[in-house]
């Protein structure tokens, strides 16, 4: 997905003053609440409702490999995740921001059955949510976690919800196949495949700053790409093929959770630490 630029006009860059102040120099005061509620506005089902029309979601998920979204901002969920927390001192958060890529029918097994009975065949499979970038990153804010109950387009031109089982790391599922006589059946299971973009928000010196880059005040960004092997699966005669795109359904980005941008090397001590632990250096250019 494509960042949102820092110079968002509700957002301003750290005054002279606060670009000087020494951060060892201040007692910082924050609350004793969690921020880790998720903040996520309604869908906006209408940008999907015409294609809907026309071609379901379903009948695309039964003829094609991958559907990609052709709306490249779609946006499933937002959240904000406490990174640290230290009462009366400060707290980090990483503030999310996830979009569904594509969604795959990724081929199991096939079963070929030339005899004039129905046989049954057993298979197993397994479900989870796998992390391919930025793991330090995802694994400090719980975003596998924090993907329980999102929903995603899906079949039958509505949306899948993220159960708990495809938040975990590894489960295995065993599934009953039955094969007609004289005919082979085709069995696929379903991956959704998900961009996380994620930036930093320091609450310290009584006020909000997101992580910015060194000297400078480019927004430091982490792109957390991962994918959920889902429960659900296709059985079909005829095997799938070929991509295709659909336009898929999008929240209203939720804007900047912070007061103004703030140069890496004016952070904390321990936010400093901590997001260079997570691959965040401060060395990022504009994006």
């Amino acid at each position: 997905m494509t960042h949102p630029s820092h110079q968002h006009k509700d957002l301003v860059v750290e005054s002279k003053a606060t670009q000087e102040a020494n951060p060892q120099d201040h007692k910082v005061k924050v609350t004793d609440v969690e921020f880790d509620l998720f903040l996520v506005p309604q869908i906006d089902t209408s940008l999907n409702r015409e294609v809907s029309k026309s071609r379901a979601a379903d009948d695309l998920l039964r003829t094609y490999l991958k559907v990609s979204a052709s709306n490249k901002d779609n946006i499933c969920q937002q959240g904000r995740h406490q990174i640290y927390y230290v009462a009366g001192d400060q707290a980090l958060y990483g503030i999310s921001t996830t979009s569904l890529v594509s969604v795959e029918n990724r081929r199991i097994m096939s079963w070929d059955n030339p005899s004039p009975s129905t046989n049954t065949y057993t298979e197993t499979y397994t479900v989870g949510h796998t992390t391919s970038t930025s793991t330090e990153v995802s694994a400090s804010i719980g975003l596998a976690p924090s993907f329980e109950g999102m929903s995603l387009w899906s079949a039958s031109g509505g949306y899948k919800t993220v159960t708990t089982e495809e938040t975990q790391k590894s489960v295995t599922k065993s599934v009953s196949i039955s094969v007609p006589p004289h005919s082979t059946i085709y069995f696929y299971q379903r991956r959704y495949n998900l961009s996380t973009d994620v930036y930093f928000t320091l609450d310290a010196w009584n006020e909000l700053s997101i992580a910015g880059s060194n000297g400078g005040y480019n927004v430091q960004h982490a792109t957390v790409l991962s994918f959920i092997d889902a429960t659900e699966y296709l059985t079909i005669s005829t095997p799938v093929s070929g991509e295709t795109t659909d336009r898929f359904p999008t929240q209203s980005w939720s804007g900047w959770w912070g007061q103004h941008v703030r140069k890496f090397e004016n952070l904390t001590s321990k936010a400093k630490d901590k997001l260079k632990s997570m691959g965040i250096n401060g060395n990022q250019p504009p994006t």
